[in-house]
């Protein structure tokens, strides 16, 4: 089965793990140049040999050159990893050179390499620095617990994140973890548990860090201080291209005036200013009247889109099922992505999930089994992928063969997830009809190009159905 994919922002790149494709055995990460058609194993090391152990988690760079993984393998560097299979460490493939370096060491050796598991890592839209957390106490001297580092791969330099001033005396008291990184790699968002990262802090909240300044400000706070932080959990961070706006999502009632329940919270670091992004109208009266989650905030900071069971967001949604919503800050406007036509009484009659917006905030795409989204979909409970227009309003079906007169995938779809331009697609599905010969046994990935509606089995070494 194929699993866990990631496309580059210009589509012209998607890794994916898998077993097949291999005659390891192991679960591997692989690729796929879509300009030229070439298929190849990633997760190979400088000479040729494929990883001994178990990979994990691709991260793809802008360009597709850089490929993030997580792997226990020792293959890659000499003596890295372990034969455990739980101690994982960062990789970073250079596609052009072919050199795997490991990310989660102080000097790139197995001799240096993180004590402990890496947890969360991600990679920089530039390729140029990869954050990662972990419980290691050999990367920075003094440091304890799960911290947050950032990796420069270009002089092999490790920052402690998670610290008032960069130095061990200072880091978190307790775990920081799920990094987001800006593109150009000098901003850094995480969650922690940590008191002691700004005076009179409790409660899990969000913090950025400025890697040029060394300047860590709360960002779940009214005004950057312990003594207005959120007054409850606070998780989800994700961060724009420029390291701006700051999405996450929060139980806390303090953040915003009136607000209850979990919340969906925008902040502009610029002005300090706390934006409620799941309400109708950005005030707490409207807020919504369900919890909302999984917030994405597209690259330039525009819209976020995220997932809620609210009733009072669109008129007619009555609440039965997650629905997909997109807040333009702009014009301070919501809309209700999961629907026909955009109103409430056309909303998705299932759950949806796993929602991803576009850099420029045009595209949405999301899975829902629902049945009354398009008519071709009509009395299918199949989980199926979505791709909405803002600009135009139309939603048109991923997981289909055209993109007029779709033939609907006869298997579940998930994990959508698109190019920065919205024009191509990579999904996963366990689906016979998408090309002639499969059988629908194992979860295959597939690419779409959205303006064509050509869609490619992604998950075979020659793109043939023999070759999966």
């Amino acid at each position: 089965d194929a699993s866990s994919v990631a496309i580059s922002a210009d589509g012209g790149f998607v890794a994916w793990v898998s077993f097949g494709g291999t005659t390891s055995g192991i679960r591997q990460i692989l690729g796929l140049d879509t300009g030229d058609g070439n298929r190849s194993i990633v997760s190979l090391n400088s000479l040729g040999e494929i990883g001994n152990n178990y990979n994990e988690s691709p991260r793809v760079s802008s360009d597709g050159r850089y490929v993030l993984f997580k792997s226990p393998a020792t293959n890659y560097v000499v003596g890295a990893g372990s034969s455990s299979t739980y101690l994982y460490q960062a990789f970073i493939k250079d596609r052009q050179t072919g050199v795997v370096v490991l990310a989660s060491s102080l000097d790139g050796t197995s001799a240096n390499q993180a004590d402990q598991a890496i947890s969360s890592a991600q990679i920089s839209g530039n390729g140029k620095y990869v954050v990662f957390s972990t419980n290691a106490s050999n990367l920075f001297a003094g440091s304890t617990g799960r911290q947050i580092y950032r990796k420069t791969l270009e002089d092999g330099t490790i920052e402690l994140v998670s610290s008032t001033n960069g130095t061990a005396a200072g880091r978190g008291n307790s775990s920081s973890d799920n990094p987001d990184i800006s593109k150009d790699g000098r901003y850094v968002v995480f969650e922690t548990n940590s008191t002691n990262l700004v005076a009179g802090s409790s409660n899990k909240q969000i913090f950025r860090k400025d890697m040029n300044t060394g300047t860590l400000v709360i960002v779940s706070s009214v005004d950057g201080t312990g003594a207005t932080e959120g007054n409850s959990t606070s998780s989800g961070a994700q961060i724009s291209d420029d390291g701006r706006y700051v999405s996450f999502e929060s139980s806390a009632t303090n953040i915003f005036p009136g607000s209850t329940a979990k919340q969906i919270f925008v902040k502009d670091l610029n002005t300090g200013t706390i934006t409620l992004v799941s309400s109708k109208d950005g005030s707490a009266e409207n807020r919504g009247n369900s919890a909302s989650s999984n917030s994405r905030i597209s690259g330039d900071g525009g819209r976020i889109v995220f997932l809620s069971k609210s009733t009072n967001l669109i008129t007619g949604v009555d609440g039965s099922f997650n629905q997909i919503y997109v807040k333009d800050l702009m014009s301070n406007s919501i809309s209700l992505m999961s629907s026909k036509d955009g109103t409430g009484a056309f909303a998705a009659n299932h759950n949806c999930a796993s929602p991803e917006i576009s850099d420029n905030g045009r595209f949405v795409v999301f899975d829902s089994a629902a049945s009354n989204l398009i008519s071709e979909t009509q009395n299918s409970f199949l989980r199926k992928g979505y791709i909405k227009d803002l600009q135009t309003g139309d939603l048109k079906l991923i997981s289909s063969m055209e993109a007029s007169a779709p033939l609907l995938s006869d298997g579940d779809v998930q994990s959508s997830r698109m190019s920065s331009d919205g024009r191509y697609v990579v999904f996963v599905a366990k689906a016979k009809n998408l090309k002639a010969g499969l059988d629908g046994a194992h979860a295959q990935v597939f690419w779409k190009d959205t303006q064509t509606g050509v869609i490619q089995l992604v998950s075979s070494i020659d793109g043939t159905v023999a070759g999966k």
